[in-house]
Order: structure tokens, then C-alpha cells, then sequence
């Protein structure tokens, strides 16, 4: 059946990407897939559909020196934001997940951060809570420098000192990021504001996500194993291992040498 006769096109000339393509043949499938298991259809028809070959890129991220220039950068910025960034920057979180964080979460003497919920936006929903992450590995609770959790304590007074201003006309979420009544925050600001800060400072031009990544390349650099990388970022190993190819790549480097050192010394 032509395509016009059952569905309205609205864009002709803009085509999905083909991420996007082969993510709905995946959803698509599993839907079928299931439909075969309760015996309403005798067989999967996206098994005879070959999927688009999706060309993984190769993460971008700050180096070492732009990051301790940004992190100097922040020192004149609203406390808001500047723990916004040390966060992810030292915690690797999703967007969701950090404008999601509620004060439970941090646990100032064990200094940990525990991370089980995103915050999203629908135009048709609103800013609603997702009860689990993007992942099963999603659910974490992980360690942070004590320099952080002293920021999240400075940032925490700023915050009640908000509160009193506010008085009875303050919303309590129990959030780290609200707005300045202390509703939940939009999940969109954090990336807004650090286009902003990026362009008055001329730093590259990142993504609020590729913090992120920055976080995941500055530790596989440094030597950190990828196993404890992937259990920080929440995701699984083999994901990490396709996304961050450059610095597995040094990893595997320094593995190599440590291997000939010892090898050396036994001689």
C-alpha cells in the first residue's frame, strides 16, 4: 500500500539519521518479537528488514587543560551552576540525572552520590521523574572527592539562605537544582547556561553531555580501569569500550609498557 494512504508526511525532505532508523528497527523488532511469544503473529517481519550500518563516531571531550581553565573560569560564576558543572565534570552524570539529584542522594560522611532517577520534559507531560536510568547499570551509588562534597556544602547553605528569603512562598522538592522558588528545575537549563558560559569565554564549543565524556577520557587516561569507568557513568563495559576507542587506546599503551617493565626486570 503506498505510503501516502496510510500515513500524513509531514517533512519529506528531512530523513531520519541512521541512528535514529536503526533505534526504532530495534523497538520495532522487540514489539514483534513479543507479538511472536504470545502466538498473535507466526513471524517477525523485521527479521527480513536489514537495518542502516550505524557509524559510531569517536566521543569528543575537553582536554586536561581546557577543563582546569574552565574549572577557573567557574570560580566567578553563580554557585548554582559552578557545582552543576564539578559534579558532572568529577561524576560523569546524564543531564537527566543531575537535575534530578535530591539532597538524600548525597551522602556527606560516606561522601558518596547515589543515582537512580532522571528528570525529563514533554511538551504534552511536562517535567516529570523517570524512576529508573537510562540503563540496569544506571542505578549507582559512586564515590566523590572531598573537595566536592565541601562545594555541595557550601552550595547546600546558599541554598537555605535562598529558602529564608522565600519564606512559606518556597516550594520544597528536596532538589540540589530548582528554580529560584524552588520548583524543579527545567532538565534543558543546565545545557542553555553553559552554551552561554562557553561562548563568553570562548572555550571550544562542547555540549553540556560531552562534560560527560570529558569525565569518561580524563579517567581512562589516567589509568583507571574501564570497569570502574563504566560502573561510574552508569552503562555497560562494551558500550564504554566502543564510545572511548582514543583513550582505551593509551590505556592499552600503558599496559603494554607496565608488561615489558616487568618482563625486563626478571632478565
Amino acid at each position: 500500500m503506498p505510503v501516502k494512504n496510510i500515513f500524513d508526511i509531514v517533512n519529506q525532505e528531512n530523513k531520519l539519521s541512521e541512528k535514529t532508523i536503526s533505534h526504532h528497527h530495534r523497538l520495532i523488532s522487540a514489539m514483534f518479537t513479543t507479538a511472536v511469544q504470545w502466538q498473535l503473529i507466526l513471524s517477525n517481519p523485521c527479521e527480513r528488514l536489514k537495518p542502516p550500518r550505524v557509524e559510531r563516531k569517536e566521543a569528543d571531550f575537553y582536554s586536561v587543560e581546557e577543563v582546569n581553565q574552565m574549572m577557573a573560569l567557574l570560580e566567578g560564576e553563580p554557585i548554582k551552576y559552578r557545582t552543576m558543572i564539578h559534579i558532572v565534570i568529577y561524576c560523569g552524570l546524564r543531564r537527566g540525572e543531575l537535575t534530578n539529584l535530591e539532597w538524600s542522594d548525597v551522602d556527606f560522611e560516606q561522601e558518596t552520590i547515589s543515582i537512580s532517577k532522571q528528570l525529563q520534559y514533554l511538551p504534552e507531560f511536562g517535567i516529570f521523574e523517570i524512576e529508573s536510568t537510562k540503563t540496569v547499570a544506571g542505578n549507582r551509588t559512586i564515590s566523590i572527592s572531598t573537595e566536592l562534597a565541601d562545594l555541595l556544602k557550601e552550595y547546600q547553605a546558599w541554598q537555605n539562605e535562598e529558602k529564608s528569603t522565600w519564606g512559606d512562598t518556597w516550594v520544597e522538592s528536596n532538589k540540589l537544582f530548582t528554580k529560584e522558588n524552588g520548583e524543579p528545575i527545567f532538565p534543558e537549563t543546565p545545557s542553555q547556561w553553559f552554551r552561554r558560559f562557553i561562548k563568553r569565554h570562548n572555550l571550544p564549543s562542547l555540549t553540556f553531555h560531552q562534560l560527560r565524556h570529558t569525565n569518561a577520557s580524563l579517567l581512562l587516561a589516567q589509568g583507571v580501569d574501564p570497569a570502574t569507568v563504566a560502573k561510574r557513568l552508569g552503562q555497560d563495559v562494551d558500550t564504554l569500550l566502543r564510545t572511548y576507542t582514543h583513550a582505551i587506546k593509551e590505556y592499552d599503551r600503558k599496559a603494554a609498557n607496565a608488561l615489558g617493565n616487568v618482563i625486563k626486570k626478571k632478565k
